[in-house]
C-alpha cells in the first residue's frame, strides 16, 4: 500500500510570519465586532485616526506617529479620502502594546453588542457567573482568556478542553486569572462553541 502523505516545507521571512500571525489575531477580534456594525470594521488607519484613538504606546501627534511608523517599517498604503491623498497604516503593524489595546477595544465593543442582544432576545444564551476562583471581569468586558482559549482549541483539531486549559497560561499575561474547567466550558458553550 502506497503512502499518501506528502510533506511540504515553506520558508517564510520571520517578519512576514509575525505580521500574518498578528493579522489572524486581529481578524479574530474583528469577528466579534461584526455582531455590532459591519461598517465599522477597519484594518487600515491614518495617523490622524490613530491619534484620535489614543491607544497606549503611540505618540499624541500625527507627525510622531508618522515617524514611529517609518522607524518601525509599518505596513502602509496610499489612499484617497474625501478627495485628498492619505497614508494608512495596517493595524497589525502597530507596536505590541498598541495592538493589544486596539484588540481590547474591539472585544469590549463586541461585548457591549452581546449585552444588547441579550436584552433584545430573551432566548439568547447568557454567560453564567464563573466560580469564585475566576475573577469577574468588569461589566461589558469579555474575559481575557476567551480568545486565546478559542485559538488553542481551533488550531489543534481534536484537542480536549483540559489540554487547552493546561497550555493557556503560556498565552496570557502573567497576572491573568485562569478559568476553572466548568467556567471555561460554560462560557464557550454560551457563545456557541461545542466543547
Amino acid at each position: 500500500m502506497a503512502n499518501d502523505t506528502l510533506f511540504l516545507t515553506v520558508q517564510v521571512p520571520a517578519e512576514e510570519w509575525d505580521f500574518n500571525r498578528r493579522r489572524l489575531r486581529y481578524l479574530q477580534a474583528v469577528l466579534y465586532q461584526l455582531l455590532r456594525d459591519e461598517g465599522r470594521l477597519r484594518e487600515w488607519f491614518t495617523a490622524r485616526e490613530l491619534v484620535d484613538l489614543c491607544l497606549p504606546g503611540l505618540p499624541h501627534t500625527r507627525q510622531g506617529i508618522a515617524l514611529m511608523a517609518k522607524r518601525g517599517r509599518w505596513r502602509k498604503r496610499d489612499t484617497s479620502r474625501d478627495g485628498r491623498q492619505a497614508v494608512e497604516f495596517h493595524a497589525c503593524s502597530l507596536p505590541g502594546r498598541t495592538f493589544d489595546g486596539l484588540l481590547d477595544r474591539i472585544i469590549r465593543a463586541a461585548s457591549d453588542c452581546l449585552d444588547e442582544l441579550d436584552m433584545e432576545e430573551e432566548s439568547a444564551p447568557t454567560i453564567p457567573a464563573p466560580p469564585t476562583r475566576t475573577a469577574q471581569p468588569p461589566a461589558g468586558m469579555v474575559e481575557t482568556w476567551v480568545l486565546p482559549l478559542m485559538r488553542l482549541i481551533r488550531s489543534r483539531p481534536g484537542v480536549d478542553l483540559a489540554d487547552a486549559l493546561a497550555e493557556l497560561p503560556v498565552h496570557l499575561p502573567p497576572t491573568s486569572v485562569l478559568p476553572t474547567m466548568d467556567a471555561a466550558k460554560a462560557t464557550l458553550e454560551a457563545i456557541g462553541w461545542r466543547v
